[in-house]
């Protein structure tokens, strides 16, 4: 039993030596000397800032729009009939070509019958005219002979007296010139003509269908007008004038445009305010109804500033300037906006201004300075 106590207190004592011996090891251990890390100076291009008067240029997206989308709706009932180009999304026509035809032969014949009873009834006038009206006949004589059942009525001649009206009135022969005049302006609803040039947008009706009063056929859009909607903030609205030229950039070409009106009202959702611009293509396909644009002007507002390359600006809006051989951050605000080059303001006459890329570097970090 004692030697089991003697083992067990032993054991004991040589665990608690163990223990202080590993923190009084650990208590003067020496600390490691921390690395020092040398920073080498980089090479860096720069130029010395020389600020000039710059013109600001504003840029907006805009989208491209007909100047005239037209619903071609029929007046008449009958079948449709094909025109001069076929009806299709997509296809193209010129003005004055034939869109849409209806059949009306019905009508047509049932207006020669109207005409034919019109030179009836001239006739049978032109006899009681020439005792009546003597100084009149020769112009009613006249007006009989050119009459033709396949064409238009001309106009009637002046009737200069009282008296005459009233004769041409109860014989009937005034109703039934108005009354063909009526049934020709519905004859003329069985062509639909194209009233400029540009393409078929939708379809609603094929050739062979029948054509009701009042339903829509088709959209054309007008394709040799066009307009770029453009929403801009309303201090920029306040800055632009009717007539002003603006720049159109689509695939890396530009066209001009004018602004032809603005809108009177903010739109609540973005609050901002539609400006239209007003282009006229030189030939087909320079841009496309619905394109997304990108649109350009020149504001009166003349400003202090200096070019810089595109990457000298960082995306946080700051550059690198050299004090002392040591890079420090600047924060600068874009005037305008070019392809290659950015040019801005808040940078002082005289500062030296690094105008590439940087990477991996700090405030404070020394450089040498290439010109």
């Amino acid at each position: 039993m004692k030697q089991k106590i003697i083992t067990t207190v032993l054991s004991l004592l040589i665990l608690i030596i163990a223990v202080v011996a590993s923190m009084m090891f650990l208590r003067n251990k020496p600390e490691a000397k921390k690395d020092l890390v040398v920073q080498n100076s980089i090479a860096v291009k720069s130029k010395v800032v020389t600020n000039q008067q710059i013109s600001s240029d504003i840029k907006y997206p805009g989208r491209v729009n007909s100047a005239e989308n037209v619903s071609l709706a029929a007046e008449v009932n009958g079948r449709i009939m094909q025109g001069s180009v076929p009806l299709k999304e997509g296809q193209s026509f010129t003005k004055g070509q034939l869109l849409v035809e209806i059949f009306g032969e019905d009508t047509e014949a049932s207006l020669k019958a109207s005409r034919s009873n019109f030179l009836r009834t001239l006739s049978l006038t032109l006899p009681d005219i020439n005792i009546d009206f003597s100084e009149s006949y020769n112009k009613w004589n006249t007006y009989f002979q050119i009459v033709n059942i396949n064409n238009k009525l001309p106009k009637l001649p002046e009737i200069k007296s009282e008296s005459e009206k009233v004769f041409m009135a109860s014989n009937g022969v005034l109703s039934e010139y108005y009354n063909i005049q009526k049934q020709e302006i519905t004859l003329d609803k069985y062509q639909i003509w194209a009233p400029f040039s540009g393409y078929y947008k939708v379809v609603n009706k094929e050739v062979g269908a029948l054509a009701s009063n009042g339903v829509e056929i088709a959209i054309i859009v007008r394709n040799d007008k066009l307009e770029v909607i453009v929403p801009i903030s309303v201090k920029d609205a306040k800055r632009v004038k009717h007539g002003q030229k603006f720049r159109i950039i689509s695939n890396e070409k530009e066209y001009i445009g004018t602004l032809s009106r603005i809108a009177g009202f903010v739109e609540e959702s973005t609050q901002s305010v539609n400006i239209y611009i007003s282009y006229t293509p030189e030939s087909k396909h320079e841009l496309f109804e619905g394109e997304l644009v990108s649109v350009s002007f020149n504001t009166t507002t003349i400003q202090l500033g200096t070019s810089l390359p595109r990457e000298a600006v960082m995306p946080d809006g700051t550059v690198f300037i050299v004090v002392d051989n040591k890079l420090k951050k600047q924060a600068v605000e874009i005037i305008q906006q070019l392809e290659d080059e950015s040019c801005v303001k808040g940078l002082n006459e005289g500062d030296t201004v690094v105008v590439e890329s940087l990477v991996n570097v700090q405030n404070g970090q020394e450089v040498k300075l290439i010109n």
